[in-house]
């Protein structure tokens, strides 16, 4: 019976074959520990990146919303000029709106509701533009400051007349501001309500002369609650 029998030296060469596998794959192992290694690396870094990028535009619009809140509740003042009493029975109210910064504004010129307080609520009263303006809801380039007229209606006569001849009155008024004239983002938005005493002429008719105290004509035809938020005007000659 024949036995096979090996060349000299096949161990060893089956040997060196066996641990140059091996070291092959310790290499390439490395190699993919390496390369996954510089992966996550990328990962991490592309995610800090992305994550400081959102962190910058959710800063940025916070950052573009105080702006906004300033120049709605800072920058844009409104307040009422002038009422003046009309044969028809009705009140011409002169609105001023007015930037108080420096820096130009575009704003909607303000649409406006009107009520009068009867017993513990709110009655609304009819609003009109006068039929030579026609500017409530346009956007302005607001420097210094703008008029704007209404024409009020009071038909009731029953209101709460907290002070004798004075209707208790409430103006509304909303607007939106934004530093843009085409804005691409958010705007801002104003809500201010001016409240009143506004005299009522269908009162005027005086009972008499009461020594002390004015008479009907002699008393202001409206009396605000608060100050307006105008700022002052400078007097003639000097500067602003």
């Amino acid at each position: 019976m024949s036995v096979d029998r090996q060349p000299a030296g096949a161990p060893a060469v089956a040997r060196r074959r066996a641990k140059a596998a091996r070291s092959g794959g310790l290499k390439a192992g490395k190699a993919v520990i390496v390369v996954g290694t510089g992966l996550v690396v990328l990962l991490v870094a592309a995610d800090w990146s992305v994550g400081r990028w959102q962190q910058g535009l959710v800063q940025a619009r916070k950052d573009y919303r105080a702006r906004l809140d300033r120049l709605a509740f800072h920058a844009v003042r409104t307040g009422i000029e002038d009422i003046r009493h009309q044969p028809d029975g009705s009140y011409r109210v002169r609105l001023v709106v007015q930037n108080a910064y420096d820096e130009p504004l575009y704003v909607m010129m303000p649409t406006v509701d009107a009520s009068i307080q009867i017993g513990p609520r709110w009655s609304g009263i009819p609003v009109t533009e006068p039929p030579e303006e026609r500017i409530e809801g346009s956007v302005v380039r607001l420097v210094g400051e703008r008029t704007a007229d209404r024409i009020l209606a009071i038909e009731q006569s029953d209101y709460t007349e907290s002070i004798p001849g004075y209707i208790h009155l409430k103006m509304t008024l909303e607007s939106i501001v934004s530093p843009e004239q085409n804005p691409q983002e958010e705007v801002g938005e104003r809500k201010e309500d001016l409240i009143l005493y506004l005299k009522d002429y269908r009162r005027a008719g005086d009972k008499g002369r009461h020594p002390g105290r004015p008479t009907f004509s002699e008393k202001p035809d409206f009396i605000p609650l608060r100050a307006w938020t105008l700022v002052p005007r400078p007097r003639p000659g000097s500067a602003r």
